[in-house]
C-alpha cells in the first residue's frame, strides 16, 4: 500500500509534495502543510514551537529526497485536503487510511529496522515515553540527538528504497 501511495505521489502538486514528505519524515500533514523557507537551514527544518502539535519548536534532519521535494515545492499554507485526498485513493487503489497512519508506518517501519525508540520518539516530535521517564534526565540532558536522528533517517530512506518501495 506504500508503494502505491508513493507511486501516485509522482507529480510536483503540493498535495503529493506534503504526502511523500510525511512518508519520508513522519512529521504531521499540518505541520509539513505550513512549511516556510526560513524554517529550513543546514539540512534540518526546524518547526517552529507555534506549529506544532506539543507546542514544543522540533528540529528534523532533512535527507536527500526530502530537500529535493522541497526545492521543487511550492511552499506555505495547505489546507485542501478531502478532494486531493479521495483522488489520491482512487489513483493509488488504496481506500480506508488517512494521511496519519503514515505516521504509524513511519514508527513501525523504524522499529523494525532497529531505530531505538527514544530517536523515533524524537522523529515524531513525541513528548512521550523515553523523554519523559525522569524528570532529572529531563532537565540535565540537553542533547539534542540530531546526529542520531539523521542516521535513522538515512538509514529508513534507504530501507524503504531498497525494500518497500523497490519497483
Amino acid at each position: 500500500e506504500l508503494k502505491a501511495v508513493w507511486n501516485a505521489t509522482a507529480s510536483a502538486s503540493q498535495f503529493d509534495s506534503i504526502v511523500r514528505l510525511c512518508i519520508l519524515l513522519g512529521q504531521r500533514r499540518g505541520e509539513i502543510a505550513t512549511i516556510e523557507p526560513s524554517w529550513i537551514t543546514d539540512g534540518v527544518l526546524t518547526i517552529p514551537r507555534h506549529v506544532t502539535k506539543n507546542g514544543v519548536e522540533h528540529p528534523v534532519p532533512l535527507t536527500t529526497r526530502a530537500l529535493a521535494i522541497l526545492k521543487q515545492t511550492q511552499l506555505g499554507s495547505y489546507n485542501s485536503w478531502s478532494q486531493p485526498k479521495a483522488r489520491l485513493d482512487e489513483r493509488s487503489g488504496v481506500t480506508d487510511w488517512t494521511l496519519h497512519d503514515l505516521r504509524r508506518t513511519f514508527a513501525t517501519i523504524h522499529a523494525s529496522i532497529g531505530t531505538p525508540p527514544h530517536i523515533t520518539d524524537r522523529l515524531l516530535n513525541h513528548l512521550s515515553g523515553s523523554r519523559t521517564l525522569s524528570p532529572i534526565a529531563k532537565i540535565y540532558n540537553r542533547y539534542s540527538y540530531l546526529k542520531e536522528m539523521r542516521t535513522a533517517l538515512e538509514k529508513y530512506e534507504h530501507h524503504l528504497f531498497k525494500t518497500v518501495l523497490k519497483k
